[in-house]
């Protein structure tokens, strides 16, 4: 899958084929936002692929993490405060999960507009 300016994927096992097309319409309009503020790509992490919970929303493509590591803490604020603003109307439930097990993330999941 050819991504469009402001996103890119941690690796080449992070699978978009299958995701929402409404998420990932968000996921590139947060990408452009996070290239004007930041000058780097949003770096998704993971899609439709990983271990994640059975009933995870990445399993049906309604799932995506976004990585946080490479902004420092103020720019990870206002990436919240972005995403916090933009997400509910577009039908995005926000989860931050930079303080669980695993690499740190915000975890974007559709539930539907």
């Amino acid at each position: 899958m050819d991504l469009p300016l402001g996103l890119a994927v941690a690796s080449d096992t992070v699978v978009l084929d299958g995701v929402d097309p409404q998420l990932m319409v968000y996921a590139e309009h947060l990408g452009m936002a996070h290239q004007l503020l930041f000058g780097k790509p949003l770096t998704i992490t993971s899609g439709k692929d990983g271990a994640h919970a059975p009933n995870s929303f990445h399993n049906i493509g309604r799932a995506l993490d976004v990585r946080t590591v490479d902004l420092d803490i103020e720019e990870q604020l206002l990436l919240l405060n972005v995403i916090a603003f933009s997400a509910p109307p577009q039908g995005v439930a926000v989860f931050d999960e930079r303080a669980v097990h695993g690499e740190p993330h915000i975890h974007l999941e559709f539930h539907g507009v």
